[in-house]
C-alpha cells in the first residue's frame, strides 16, 4: 500500500468519523452489533459484552418514563451457541445506566443467525442474516416488543475486515402498557 493511502486510512479516516459523530445525537438506547461473517462452531458456547456510552445524546424524553441517552451507559451480555455450522442461537440481556433512573434491567432479546456463505482461505466473502426478537421493559423503546432482520454482507482477508449490516425494524407491540 502506498504512503499517502496509508496516511489517509490510518490517520484522516477515523478523524472524519470522529468529527461526523460529534455532530450527532444518539437517541437509541441500545448495543451497537455489527455482524462480520463469524459464526460458532457447533456445540460451541460463547460470550460478548458490549457496552457504549452517550456523550452528546438526546435530553428530553419523547413518551412517559423514556430513558434518556445523555449520560447513559449500556452493558449487554450476549450469549450464543452454535446450533450447526451454518446455525447460531443467541440471548441477550441489555442493561442500562441513566443518571435519572439509575441502573435497569432493559428486557431480552432473543436472536437466531443464519450463515450459509462463509469466508475461507479460498474466498473472502461470507452472506447470510441475524433475525431478532425483543420484549424490552417500559421506558426503553416504544413499541416495547420489536422484530428485527439484520444482513450480513462481510468480506476479510489478512489484514482487512469490512462488514454491511442493513437493518429492517419493525415494532410488534401497541405501546408501553401491552404484554
Amino acid at each position: 500500500m502506498n504512503p499517502n493511502m496509508r496516511f489517509i486510512i490510518s490517520r484522516a479516516l477515523p478523524l472524519v468519523f470522529l468529527i461526523l459523530s460529534s455532530l450527532s445525537h444518539a437517541v437509541f438506547l441500545d448495543e451497537i452489533q455489527v455482524y462480520d461473517g463469524e459464526i460458532n462452531e457447533p456445540g460451541e458456547f460463547g460470550l460478548e459484552i458490549h457496552a457504549n456510552t452517550t456523550l452528546n445524546g438526546q435530553t428530553s424524553p419523547n413518551f412517559t418514563n423514556q430513558r434518556v441517552s445523555q449520560g447513559g451507559l449500556r452493558l449487554t451480555p450476549e450469549f450464543s451457541y452454535g446450533l450447526t455450522k451454518t446455525v447460531e442461537l443467541g440471548f441477550y440481556l441489555p442493561t442500562n445506566y441513566t443518571p435519572e433512573y439509575g441502573y435497569d434491567s432493559a428486557g431480552y432479546k432473543a436472536r437466531i443467525k443464519w450463515l450459509p456463505i462463509q469466508s475461507s482461505n479460498t474466498q473472502p466473502w461470507a452472506f447470510g442474516g441475524n433475525f431478532e426478537y425483543s420484549v424490552l421493559n417500559t421506558g426503553m423503546e416504544y413499541p416495547r416488543k420489536g422484530a428485527q432482520f439484520r444482513g450480513i454482507a462481510a468480506w476479510k482477508n489478512d489484514q482487512w475486515s469490512l462488514a454491511f449490516n442493513p437493518v429492517i425494524d419493525a415494532g410488534r407491540s401497541d405501546g408501553q402498557n401491552s404484554d
